[in-house]
């Protein structure tokens, strides 16, 4: 008897032949390890949002509402805390340390009082130097402008003898800075009569008025070949009556 895919089994029952092994699934193969993942950074936490119909403030702390009321913006709040942080205003006068152009006069009890002031006022070292440095260059430009306008006014008068006339004033200097024993010319006058259209006139006819000898004797005439004394140029100034 030909069998297929069963077995005889005593009293002729046949039985069925056991089944092959199902085959095992073939092994994936090796993948390489995944490259850790960089986690994300966190998000920037969002700007609060203004309650409908109310300030952008009204959802921080009751502490912070008074402050910020007069912010519009959560990024103009954080403008302003940030300059805030960088505020540091002078605590004592010495804090304030004034620095003026070289060869200017100072006066120290002046610089205390401002000195103090700036620290009265909450200014930093730094904007105490910037307000001197806005007021002397508020004052040489305003010094400037008037001086422009003297010496444009005076050309004007001078007209074609402005030169000649500058001339005579600058030896009229020179003589009394000599006279002075150059102490004029190191003053704070003689310093200014150089940009000084007033000095300049002032100083112009003083010397027509010593060429005419009218501060000597009075008059118009030439002046005596003598010098005179003391008592003289007094008399002649203060005549008795």
């Amino acid at each position: 008897m030909e069998t297929v895919g069963s077995l005889d089994t005593p009293g002729g029952a046949t039985a069925a032949a056991p089944e092959a092994p199902a085959a095992q699934p073939a092994p994936e193969a090796l993948a390489a390890p995944a490259a850790p993942t960089t986690p994300e950074a966190p998000a920037a936490p969002a700007t609060p949002a203004a309650p409908e119909g109310g300030h952008w403030s009204d959802s921080m702390p009751e502490t912070w509402k008074e402050h910020l009321k007069g912010l519009e913006t959560a990024d103009a709040a954080l403008d302003a805390l940030r300059r805030g942080v960088a505020y540091t205003p002078a605590t004592k006068a010495e804090d304030v340390q004034i620095t003026l152009p070289e060869g200017m006069a100072q006066d120290p009890a002046a610089l205390d009082s401002y000195r103090k002031a700036c620290v009265e006022q909450g200014l930093t070292p730094k904007q105490a130097q910037e307000m001197v440095n806005w007021h002397l260059a508020e004052q040489q430009a305003a010094q400037a402008k008037q001086e422009q306008a003297e010496a444009e006014a005076l050309e004007e008068a001078w007209g074609p003898a402005t030169e000649a006339n500058r001339q005579k004033a600058l030896g009229m200097f020179t003589t009394l800075d000599r006279r002075m024993g150059g102490r004029l010319a190191e003053s704070g006058f003689g310093q200014a009569i150089a940009s000084s259209a007033v000095a300049i006139e002032t100083l112009h006819m003083l010397s027509e008025l010593v060429s005419e000898d009218t501060i000597g004797t009075g008059t118009g005439v030439a002046a005596p070949a003598k010098p005179m004394s003391k008592v003289e140029f007094y008399n002649s100034m203060f005549p008795r009556k």
